[in-house]
């Protein structure tokens, strides 16, 4: 699990790298719009990258499935102990959220 993970984290930085390396799609200041990852743990449809505005709230992505599993929701954190509330919590940084 922990070579996954490591796996993972590594192609996020490339992802994101990449995207920053990109221009600005919308033209606006560096800064003001953040990159939203998903980890999918295995889980399909893996959601896609969203670039959110600063303050701006996540598309909640289209419900996995993943064999022999119940798909519980997304997760603030790689443990999935800290629920990412996507009515109310605002994205004010770069951040990978984890599937459960």
């Amino acid at each position: 699990m922990n070579f996954m993970k490591n796996k993972f984290c590594l192609l996020s930085v490339i992802v994101i790298a990449a995207l920053v390396a990109c221009s600005n799609p919308t033209g606006t200041t560096p800064g003001e719009f953040f990159i939203v990852s998903f980890f999918a743990d295995g889980g399909e449809p893996e959601p896609e990258v969203q670039l959110v505005p600063k303050g701006g709230l996540i598309t909640l992505p289209e419900e996995m499935k993943k064999s022999g599993n119940k798909f519980d929701s997304w997760y603030k954190d790689v443990d999935c102990t800290t629920l990412w509330d996507f009515e109310h919590d605002v994205v004010l940084d770069d951040i990978i959220l984890y599937a459960k």
